[in-house]
């Protein structure tokens, strides 16, 4: 059986229980900073909110914390941190814009229907205190009122995984290239079927990995195409022989495992 990740534009390796691990990969990152987004932008919230000042460590830290600094920390696929006042502060307009036109936090899934759970959406009371912030000024606020920043696992986010799954050798993005896409044949070395519980990626280079889709070919297609490719795996977005009766699995940042 092969596996056969397709990275679009790049990001990290993967687990499976089962799992894989891309070295230095790709392309652009998944934050952009421009503030173009599907939906319309949110209209004033009727909601009748507090009169009192609006200040980052009692009304605005715990939205960061909630829905940014999952991609938006060091070693991460944010282009930027925003994990202090600091962070947040100095990018007060930037953070207004890009959520009011709901280009960030990422949510594809359209406002309509039943809610899903943990949807990263975020409200228009919580839309509407980030731009009353910037309004006043960005102010900081009191000390006591900050939230404790929130702990990340370091390495694998399910605990050590039964199955790694390796790129053989790292493929390196050239210097201001386009958007590459690009598909990597890793070889899952079991000699019998195995139920799957989870899949993480870890991309080698997070700025650099858009997203990836992880493919099953049980044909030798995928093998083929990469040994006429001189480099690592091979180009375009047709990956032949699968996935088979749908197996697929879809990679961005700031998804979890």
């Amino acid at each position: 059986m092969t596996t056969v990740i397709d990275m679009i534009r790049p990001h990290r390796a993967s687990r499976v229980c089962l799992a894989a691990t891309l070295g230095g990969l790709l392309a652009s990152a998944g934050c952009g900073e421009s503030a173009s987004g599907p939906l319309a932008p949110p209209a004033p919230d009727q909601t009748k909110q507090p009169a009192r000042p609006v200040t980052f460590n009692r009304d605005i830290a715990p939205i960061i914390y909630r829905s940014c600094i999952n991609c938006h920390r060091p070693g991460q696929s944010g282009p930027f941190d925003l994990l202090t006042y600091e962070d947040v502060s100095k990018r007060a307009q930037q953070v207004v814009q890009t959520t009011r036109s709901r280009f960030m936090p990422p949510w594809l899934p359209a406002p309509v229907g039943p809610k899903l759970l943990r949807e990263r959406r975020l409200s228009n009371v919580q839309i509407n205190l980030i731009r009353r912030w910037a309004e006043q000024g960005a102010p900081r606020g009191n000390p006591a009122d900050l939230p404790p920043t929130p702990l990340f696992a370091d390495g694998w986010l399910l605990g050590e995984p039964d199955l790694v799954v390796e790129m053989a050798e790292p493929y390196t993005l050239a210097s201001k290239a386009p958007d590459v896409f690009r598909n990597f044949v890793l070889p899952v070395p079991i000699e019998r079927g195995r139920w799957v519980n989870a899949v993480e990626l870890r991309p080698g280079s997070p700025k650099y990995v858009h997203h990836a889709v992880i493919h099953i070919d049980s044909t030798p297609d995928s093998r083929w195409r990469d040994e006429q490719d001189p480099g690592p795996g091979f180009g375009g977005m047709e990956i032949g022989g699968g996935p088979p009766g749908g197996y697929s699995i879809g990679w961005a940042p700031g998804n979890l495992p």
